[in-house]
């Protein structure tokens, strides 16, 4: 289910909650629902709408580039260490966003190449 499907799936949620609430109950299939059940549907709505919140703000913090200051080598999205340090220094890793406006010493490093075969 994506996130804007459990953002619909909360609102219709606490929407039926309050709908119950204000209606001071209501019937389902004959039978008498309590407006407590219409509280219950407004928290049950706001969990999932909190849970969804709190979840896509730790997705966003975790899949970000990363970058060595030390080695300069980049870590795509979700592919950095647990650790946040690097592979091959031990280095602790940066965000990529801004990195040469921070570190304008290193801007103008002349990059290896490794030479091709062809040559």
């Amino acid at each position: 289910m994506n996130i804007a499907t459990l953002k619909i799936f909360g609102w219709v949620i606490v929407a039926f909650g309050l709908i119950t609430i204000i209606g001071d109950g209501s019937y389902y299939k004959g039978f008498y629902v309590s407006p407590y059940a219409g509280y219950a549907e407004v928290v049950l709505g706001l969990i999932i709408l909190f849970w969804i919140r709190v979840d896509s703000k730790n997705n966003n913090a975790k899949e970000e580039e990363t970058i060595c200051p030390k080695c300069q080598k980049v870590y795509m999205a979700g592919k950095a260490p647990a650790n946040a340090a690097c592979d091959s220094c031990g280095a602790k890793l940066e965000p990529l966003e801004g990195f040469y406006e921070r570190h304008p010493e290193l801007k103008e490093t002349p990059e290896d190449y490794p030479q091709s075969e062809a040559d």
